[in-house]
Order: C-alpha cells, then structure tokens, then sequence
C-alpha cells in the first residue's frame, strides 16, 4: 500500500477515522530535494586562460632567464677580474675593461631584483592578491628601465670595441616587447579588477 492508498482510504471497517497527518508529513518532507551548497566562482565568470598561462608558466619562465643572465654574469665578472682582454685592447683595456666590468655588476644585480620581483608578482597573482597587478606591471617597468640603463653605460664607454656595444634595432626589440606586454596586460587585468580583491 502506498502513501497514496492510505490517504484515500482514511478509515477503518468499523468507520473510525485513520490519523494520517504524520505519513502526510514524511510524505512532504521526502518531495524536498536537497540543493547543492551553492559555491563562489573566484573568477567572477571572466576567461582567464592569459592568467593562467603567465602564473603557471611565462612568469617562471622570465624568472628562470633572468638566473641564466645571472649566473652568466657571475661567470662573465670573474673572467673580467682576470683581465682577459688587457692584450686584444692594446693597451687601452684596463679603463675600458673596468667599466665594462662595472656595467656587468649593476646588470646582475638589477637582474636580481627583477628575479625577485618577478617571483612575487606571480605569487600574488595566483592567490589573487589585489596588489599581484601593480607587481606585474613593475616587472616590465623594470625590464624597460634596465634596457635603457644598461644600453647607455654600455654604449658610453671611450674606445669600446662595435662587437660589444648594443645597436639601437636590439635596444628597440628589448624595450618594445615588454612596453608591449605591459598595455596588453594592463587592460586585461582592469577588466578583472574585481577578481583580485583579497
């Protein structure tokens, strides 16, 4: 007999009234279906495919090339202490050789601070910290910046050998590529400002 038959047939033989409150109820509390705990999407519905390939790659990618140039520069400042090049300058190379020498050192350590920073941008970005942005931005900033700064000490250099100065075609592609990817990125996150709020 289902909850059905025994509402319909309410009575017993004798005609005495069956109290069917307590099946009406089950019979109510059984129809509810429970409803999935409702969860917040922390990405607000926006694509974030561009997000994902920096966090999860590009930026470690940036951060791993930035300790090659690191390590090279270590390597490059010790064979420069060695005065490898004193015969091939004729003369001329101790002052030449000690400002290379020098725009060696800032290089590597700028590089090292862009490593740093670079590594945190990325952090903050996959926790989605309202700052991870602005962290991202100065990474390019940076990378800008030391273009200039390295090319001009470089370049500036009395006596300087053409194979070791940098031409205007290569500091444009170093400063193009990141002044490019920093307007892309800038709009992409504005758009997204609400996803990175923690």
């Amino acid at each position: 007999m289902n909850d059905e038959t025994i509402l319909v047939d309410s009575k017993t033989p004798e005609g005495k009234a069956i109290d069917n409150s307590h099946i009406e109820a089950y019979r109510k509390v059984s129809d509810i279906t429970p409803e999935p705990p409702k969860t917040r999407d922390p990405y607000c519905g926006f694509s974030m495919k561009w997000y994902f390939f920096l966090t999860r790659f590009a930026l470690w990618a940036v951060a791993a090339s930035y300790v090659s140039v690191i390590s090279v520069g270590f390597s490059e400042i010790k064979e420069m202490s060695k005065d490898k090049y004193a015969l091939y300058y004729n003369g001329k190379s101790s002052d030449i050789l000690r400002q290379i020498y020098a725009c060696y050192k800032w290089e590597l350590i700028l590089s090292i601070i862009v490593t740093i920073l670079t590594i945190f941008a990325a952090i903050k970005l996959i926790k989605l910290k309202k700052d991870g942005p602005t962290l991202l931005y100065a990474v390019y900033v940076c990378n800008i910046l030391i273009s200039f700064f390295v090319a001009i000490l470089i370049n500036s250099i009395n006596d300087i050998p053409e194979e070791l100065k940098i031409s205007n075609l290569s500091l444009l592609v170093r400063i193009a590529v990141p002044a490019i990817l920093l307007v892309v990125n800038m709009n992409y996150f504005r758009k997204r400002s609400v996803v990175f709020v923690k």
